[in-house]
């Protein structure tokens, strides 16, 4: 079974999958060649996205991720299926983070207070 905890290591792991996404759509939006104040704005928002991305992606995780993923045996249109779930997360994180902190800081209170001392 996966592991269910946030920490430095789940963290860095979804830092590379949001950064996975990130840098082919601000290359696109770069490409496209858009207003500079556009530009900009997109770029925060990817950036944000970007930074928020573990708290959203651990919210999907506790609601059914990690159960999903405990498989091993799906096809490779599953997970086409599942990378563009996850890029779904990545587009809607500013709307998922602040659920996905509350997550967080809950599993980090009950790890501290289930520790013995």
């Amino acid at each position: 079974m996966r592991n269910r905890e946030f920490n430095l290591k789940y963290v860095g792991i979804a830092y590379l999958i949001g950064l996975a996404y990130a840098a082919p759509i601000t290359f696109f939006l770069y490409k496209m060649k858009s207003d500079t104040d556009q530009f900009l704005t997109y770029i925060s928002i990817i950036s944000l996205s970007f930074l928020l991305y573990p708290l959203a992606k651990f919210l999907f995780d506790n609601l059914g991720g990690f159960y999903i993923l405990q498989r091993s045996e799906y096809s490779p249109l599953f997970w086409r299926a599942y990378a563009g779930l996850a890029l779904v997360i990545f587009l809607f994180t500013i709307l998922l983070a602040p659920i996905g902190l509350i997550f967080a800081a809950t599993s980090l209170m009950t790890r501290k207070n289930s520790s013995p001392e």
